[in-house]
């Protein structure tokens, strides 16, 4: 049944579909991080193509393909620095880090681990 194009029906639907799980990301989003002032942006694009087709007889047709891509910008996710130390350029690079202290220099020690002596 040929129907008048309408956002509710391309794709047979799908597009709505896909617009409130991204529209439910966002919120999520701003749920999980208030204090980022940022705003969140859903953008949808329908692209309209027109595809023209020529019969035997002469006669044109018009057959527009109708596409559409759906996009966020949300704000970036931005984590605590992790200071690391490089070891073994010559041989065999790494990069070391010290996960009980990720903010700290590598050498560095807890108290707790000078206390017991794993330092």
């Amino acid at each position: 049944m040929l129907t008048n194009l309408s956002l509710q029906l391309v794709d047979n639907g799908v597009l709505m579909i896909r617009m409130a799980e991204v529209l439910q990301q966002a919120v999520k989003d701003l749920a999980d991080r208030p204090h980022v002032e940022k705003p969140r942006q859903l953008i949808l694009r329908v692209i309209l193509t027109p595809e023209v087709n020529q019969a035997a007889d002469g006669t044109f047709y018009n057959y527009p393909k109708v596409d559409y891509e759906i996009s966020t910008k949300l704000p970036s996710i931005i984590g605590s620095t992790t200071h690391g130390r490089l070891e073994d350029l010559e041989t065999n690079p790494k990069l070391l880090i010290n996960s009980d202290l990720p903010g700290v220099e590598p050498g560095q020690t807890t108290i707790f681990e000078e206390e017991s002596g794993n330092a």
